[in-house]
């Protein structure tokens, strides 16, 4: 029964990922138009807690972006920062727009959403017609929002996933999930050019204030700690179907570092798998559903090795059949992130990798996760 459940979850899987890699392979690149003046007003928004630190790189980089547009905004959202956060802030306020969310929600004691809400603020007082989301630990090109808003100029998508990438990874734990992002950023870009089982992330997303008015905002999904990003992305394709867009460009890559350490890693992780549970597109939680299954069913059949009832020789074809089409996306996925020094971990890490998806995937719809110094259920 295992065997015969292991071939048809991985012949499966393997249709998956050719559809993945061939969307991938399939979407063209977006090229910088020097004769195009965008006419877009943009508004940057960024919520932090607890970013002193990282916001000290950010805003340069923002602040001196090469836009030929009319206006770029920059409003950041101090969310109830214990560190210098404020005081950073504060050194650039005849530069930038500055939120203080205690002071906003000072009545609301049973808020968890506290990034949408910030975010919700945020697009309440923005000035530009564009709003682009990004995190206070980002990093991104100069021509970042140049990139965007010719994008949205020239496509007139009504919601932009833009690519993320890990700095340099430098430890195991920082290569292995850079490899497990990276992939999943293959699958964000095909699965928005494809119009099917679609995800973004939000440290690089754009859409315009007048659709995010139009669906309600994070209404209906403010009770739900995560999801500024999915959830809304869910919304407006709801709304608009097939209106989302995935930049293919290299400008448009807004890098992040990697957690500080496996306890971070493991409740981010926990905390995006605890989204599942909550997509409206039942496609998502479709796919979502099976690939969790096909990795339980490989897990099942390591165990089965282990105590003497398989043949390991069965076992590493089936794991051979995974790599190879995993690799069939990966690997131009790397090249478009200039990351094709991470492939030769690729194989090593794959027992770990299977036994994280399986028992992160358990915990996000059962265990409570921290987030910024907070516990979410």
């Amino acid at each position: 029964m295992l065997t015969f459940l292991l071939i048809v979850t991985t012949l499966c899987y393997g249709a998956l990922m050719l559809f993945y890699a061939k969307a991938w392979r399939e979407m063209d690149e977006f090229n910088l138009q020097e004769t195009h003046n965008c006419q877009t007003t943009v508004s940057v928004i960024i919520p932090a807690r607890n970013e002193a630190e990282n916001l000290q790189k950010l805003l340069p980089i923002l602040l001196h972006q090469k836009y030929s547009g009319p206006l770029i905004q920059i409003i950041v959202i101090n969310d109830h920062s214990t560190d210098n956060t404020l005081n950073v802030l504060q050194t650039y306020s005849t530069k930038i727009s500055i939120i203080n969310l205690a002071d906003e929600i000072a009545n609301d004691t049973k808020l968890q959403a506290f990034k949408k809400k910030a975010i919700e603020l945020a697009v309440k007082k923005a000035s530009g017609n564009l709003i682009i989301t990004t995190d206070a630990d980002c990093t991104m090109p100069l021509t970042w929002v140049e990139t965007i808003v010719q994008f949205y100029e020239i496509k007139k998508p009504k919601i932009i996933a833009g690519p993320v990438n890990y700095t340099k990874a430098n430890s195991i734990l920082s290569i292995f999930e850079s490899l497990d992002f990276l992939t999943m950023q293959g699958i964000t870009g095909a699965s928005i050019f494809r119009h099917f089982n679609s995800t973004c992330n939000g440290a690089n997303l754009a859409y315009s204030k007048k659709v995010f008015n139009e669906v309600g905002g994070f209404a209906g999904i403010d009770n739900i700690a995560s999801g500024d990003d999915m959830l809304l992305l869910h919304k407006i394709e709801s709304k608009y179907p097939k209106s989302a867009a995935y930049i293919k460009n290299t400008n448009a890559i807004v890098s992040t570092n990697a957690t500080n350490g496996l306890q971070a890693f493991l409740q981010q992780r926990i905390r995006w798998a605890s989204k599942a549970k909550h997509f409206a597109d039942k496609r998502v939680t479709t796919v979502l559903g099976f690939v969790y299954l096909y990795n339980l069913l490989l897990v099942i059949l390591l165990l089965s090795v282990f105590l003497g009832k398989y043949n390991i020789f069965v076992c590493l074809l089936f794991f051979a059949i995974k790599i190879f089409f995993e690799l069939l996306l990966l690997n131009p996925v790397l090249q478009f992130f200039n990351q094709k020094n991470l492939q030769k971990y690729f194989v090593p890490l794959q027992p770990l990798h299977l036994l994280y998806m399986v028992g992160v995937g358990f915990l996000g719809l059962f265990k409570k996760y921290n987030w910024k110094g907070r516990t979410v259920s």
